[in-house]
């Protein structure tokens, strides 16, 4: 055998060993980046299973972590091993995600009014907007339209058949037994004179 051959050889039976490879070359990598994490500070926990026929420790776990309301309802608790070891005890009827600021903190007071946690753990916080004065508009250009829109605006009205509609409303209103036959609201029964 040639050595080329042998090198092919060798290649295509360590192919399988590629991904492995470049795994165990990545994985120091990714601890590292691990390792410069900092923990959350705060949980959004939900509970998603009832406590119906669940021991009496694990409902009180429950009601000391104010899970006892409705299903799937987000409460925040901080991220302390107290918490957390009451949490671990029971993981198995509620979900924790870490909350997260992606639009920042709010800044002001007003702030707290528009907010909402979603399902992933966000807080969204709609933020006040500054006090913002419109441009000054000329008066004599207030009320100008573009050609393109009268002319869409007059071929629609072409389109849909209603040139004139305005000028020709139908006027007709219907007054009670006016084609003089009643029995027609009297459960089609006729009228006895």
């Amino acid at each position: 055998m040639t050595a080329k051959k042998r090198h092919a050889l060798e290649e295509a039976s360590l192919k399988w060993a590629k991904p492995l490879i470049e795994q165990s070359q990545l994985a120091p990598k990714q601890e590292e980046s691990l390792e410069k994490k900092e923990p959350h500070m705060l949980h959004v926990v939900y509970r998603i299973k009832t406590v119906r026929g669940r021991p009496w420790w694990e409902k009180e776990l429950i009601e000391k972590l104010e899970l006892d309301g409705p299903c799937n309802r987000p409460v925040i608790h901080k991220n302390i091993p107290e918490i957390n070891k009451m949490l671990r005890e029971v993981k198995h009827l509620v979900r924790i995600v870490p909350l997260t600021f992606p639009h920042g903190l709010p800044e002001h007071e007003s702030d707290f009014d528009h907010t909402l946690v979603k399902s992933n753990g966000e807080f969204v916080v709609q933020k006040r907007l500054e006090h913002f004065e419109p441009e000054s508009v000329d008066e004599t250009n207030k009320w100008e339209l573009a050609e393109e829109t009268v002319k869409s605006k007059l071929t629609r009205t072409l389109q849909t058949f209603s040139v004139h509609r305005e000028y020709n409303r139908a006027k007709y209103e219907y007054k009670y037994n006016q084609d003089g036959k009643e029995f027609r609201y009297n459960f089609n029964k006729p009228q006895k004179q």
